[in-house]
């Protein structure tokens, strides 16, 4: 059995300074997620459901030469490693652990050296029932109290008690059963008639249409809404992606790589830009970590950026952007700008002056920004395009970051540029602030 967790604050352990670089446990929790999935879409004797679990295992071995437990605490939309975000999740869903964790109860999770050997499918097996549970199924807590786990412990919060309530020991014997009323004060000896075999209690039965209840057509109905709520596109890319790192034949990843490229333009047509961002991140992922790929396959999957980044691909979906009345959310626009080439940008740069619509440039603007700010160097070289607009968006880009490495190209368009590209240029300086900055400035004070 477990013995008791010490009770030592979370702020405390948090401010304490990580024995080792946090990529290893990154890298596992990135793996685990993806033993979950493969756990939920494959049998156990698929090739790619013990690959992903003997991955996951390899997994614990950094770690293991530092410390010998694993401490991982749980928000609502985080997985935390001394105080150090290791899993973010914003989507409170079936799909994002750390939520699946959380509402549970679940604040802390240890695990110890050993625990990646045998309690792990366990683990995995838990997860999976809590994901499809109904509502008056176990919780989360209680199938991992039943798991009789001797590597993992974890802490809890009893969401009974008032939200003042302290964190609980996970260990067993600190787990109360909870009691069932109707179970002791059934008749004991109608209780034995009804379960001996061949007797068929009426109860069993009702006379209600279809012979369901409310809470079993309530069942239904949220078990229908949740699988509404399933993004099949995203597990069917992962499908994808894991077939083309289990096989190696040259004829299987061709067709993958025909398949994911055609999906790709599918799921840009249907305004799936989440899901096209998982695609071309996953994608680089899948690249890097499968074997034998040869050269031809490595570099298809890896242009998938290249090609959506090229002038002629953006511009088409920026102009159909413009051109719709329904736009993407935000943050789904911002994913897929993330997985963007620095040659996007002159391209995005010059379509912000050509938007028409309002709320089209609003959602560009910010979506710019972060392309700008992770492609300082292309930003810089931006500002001397021969195209007017591009030049003065990089000038103002690199006035907004604050970028010393614009001083230099900003005092040549000083000197040289026209007048509304020299105005440009002073307000840009003004707001980088370094000594360059300034001096070009001051050089600039004759100017009429």
């Amino acid at each position: 059995m477990t013995s008791p967790l010490p009770a030592v604050p979370a702020s405390a352990a948090d401010r304490e300074d990580p024995p080792f670089p946090p990529a290893s446990v990154e890298e596992l929790v990135r793996l685990l997620l993806k033993a979950i999935r493969a756990h939920q879409l494959y049998l156990p004797n698929n090739p790619i459901h013990k690959g992903a679990l003997d991955a996951l295992r390899v997994s614990f071995a950094p770690i293991w030469a530092h410390v010998d437990e694993l401490v991982l605490r749980v928000t609502e939309t985080e997985l935390r490693w001394y105080g150090r975000p290791i899993l973010t999740e914003a989507g409170k869903s079936a799909d994002s652990l750390p939520w699946l964790l959380f509402k549970d109860g679940l604040r802390e999770v240890r695990m110890s050296r050993g625990f990646e050997q045998e309690e792990l499918t366990r683990f995995l097996d838990i997860l999976q029932r809590v994901r499809k549970a109904s509502p008056d199924e176990d919780d989360l807590l209680t199938l991992l109290w039943e798991g009789d786990f001797l590597l993992l412990r974890y802490r809890y919060v009893d969401l009974a008690m008032e939200p003042a309530a302290p964190v609980a020991d996970g260990s067993p014997e600190e787990r109360p059963r909870s009691i069932d009323i109707t179970a002791i004060t059934a008749d004991p000896e109608e209780e034995a008639t009804a379960s001996r075999p061949g007797v068929i209690a009426m109860s069993d039965f009702d006379a209600t249409l279809y012979f369901l209840d409310e809470r079993e057509i309530e069942y239904l109905r949220d078990a229908v809404q949740l699988e509404y709520q399933l993004d099949q596109r995203q597990n069917l890319i992962s499908v994808l992606l894991d077939i083309f790192e289990q096989q190696a034949a040259p004829e299987v990843r061709d067709e993958l790589c025909d398949i994911l490229d055609s999906m790709m333009v599918h799921l840009l047509t249907a305004s799936r830009f989440r899901n096209v961002a998982y695609l071309l991140r996953e994608s680089a992922i899948a690249v890097q970590r499968g074997e034998s790929i040869a050269d031809e396959h490595r570099e298809r999957l890896s242009g998938l950026p290249d090609r959506l980044s090229a002038p002629g691909a953006l511009s088409q979906l920026l102009q159909a952007l413009d051109d719709s009345a329904d736009l993407p959310p935000q943050d789904q626009l911002l994913e897929l700008f993330e997985q963007l080439r620095p040659a996007a940008l002159e391209t995005t740069l010059a379509w912000l002056g050509r938007v028409q619509n309002i709320r089209l440039r609003m959602l560009l603007e910010q979506s710019v920004s972060r392309l700008a700010m992770a492609n300082t160097g292309e930003l810089v070289k931006l500002i001397g395009a021969g195209d007017r607009g591009v030049s003065i968006e990089a000038i103002r880009r690199a006035g907004a970051l604050k970028s010393p490495a614009a001083v230099g190209p900003l005092t040549r368009v000083l000197a040289d540029g026209d007048v509304e590209h020299r105005q440009a240029s002073v307000a840009a300086l003004a707001e980088i602030r370094s000594t360059g900055a300034l001096q070009a400035l001051e050089r600039g004070l004759t100017d009429a």
